[in-house]
């Protein structure tokens, strides 16, 4: 897992409503967190793991004592948070392999964008469970990272238009650096603000930014839902114990998308949302 001693600045803000206690996000180090020195052995015995986001989604290790810290720290990525638009932690550059139904991909990948250390359950889940949109047409993935989902909708529809939209422009970077490197000239990365106004999607796919809180996921999701094509669908991926059946019911009852839960599968939900009725 990417925390050590370095990664100040992201293990702050996700650790300070976990251990209380106000934070100067400059000048804050792990040893000020009470109960730090407990559990940082247990997240750095997550390096050995094969598989930390089950770890990190088991019942019993979330209900410890360290729980929630453990979840804070080590899903807080390293440098900054991953939603930052302009990360500010030096560039370690890395790689990861992509392999999944049909396409086999070396990604770039770098500090300061979301999973840089490996492709994250969630997303494995979304590319295996979801399917291509009922209606043809452009494709989009929200929060597109490095590209691991553009890349593979990119690889399996060659001949419709990708589009990757996020706010780090490390991670529109990478994504960008990927697709050219696998000969995928069908993806367009770029910040939400530079997709045309008149562009619907027939399909949407995302594992959003879960963390960046209720308000900012709502206004991510309705920013790009209604721009769903009549018969489009969006596929969304939502750990179970980070609320995906409280979002289920936001999506459907309050905003009036059908949704249905797709897939249900180590400790992921795939929701699929259709567009509101006209």
């Amino acid at each position: 897992m990417p925390v050590d001693r370095h990664d100040v600045a992201a293990v702050q803000l996700g650790t300070a409503a976990v251990l209380g206690g106000p934070v100067d996000r400059h000048e804050a180090v792990l040893e000020q967190f009470p109960g730090v020195h407990a559990v940082l052995g247990e997240v750095r015995e997550l390096e050995e793991l094969t598989d930390p986001d089950r770890f990190l989604t088991d019942r019993h290790v979330l209900r410890g004592r360290h729980g929630p810290i453990l979840r804070a720290v080590a899903s807080c990525g390293v440098g900054d948070h991953y939603f930052s638009s302009t990360p500010s932690v030096a560039s370690r550059p890395g790689s990861v392999r992509l392999h999944t139904a049909g396409v086999d991909l070396e990604l770039a990948t770098d500090t300061g964008v979301f999973s840089q250390g490996r492709v994250d359950r969630g997303t494995r889940v979304l590319l295996d469970a979801a399917p291509m949109p009922p209606v043809r047409g452009p494709l989009l993935d929200v929060g597109c990272g490095y590209g691991p989902i553009a890349l593979t909708l990119a690889s399996r529809r060659r001949r419709l238009p990708v589009w990757a939209v996020d706010l780090n422009s490390r991670a529109l970077g990478l994504t960008r650096d990927n697709a050219a490197a696998a000969g995928l000239g069908n993806v367009t990365a770029c910040p939400p603000d530079e997709v045309p106004d008149d562009l619907a999607f027939a399909g949407i796919y995302s594992n959003p930014p879960i963390r960046s809180g209720k308000p900012a996921l709502h206004a991510l999701l309705l920013q790009w839902l209604p721009r769903l094509l009549p018969d489009g669908r969006a596929y969304l991926v939502v750990a179970k114990n980070l609320g995906s059946d409280s979002l289920h019911r936001w999506l459907e009852q309050e905003q009036g998308f059908p949704t249905t839960r797709l897939v249900s599968e180590k400790g992921y939900r795939v929701l699929e949302v259709a567009p509101r009725p006209a």
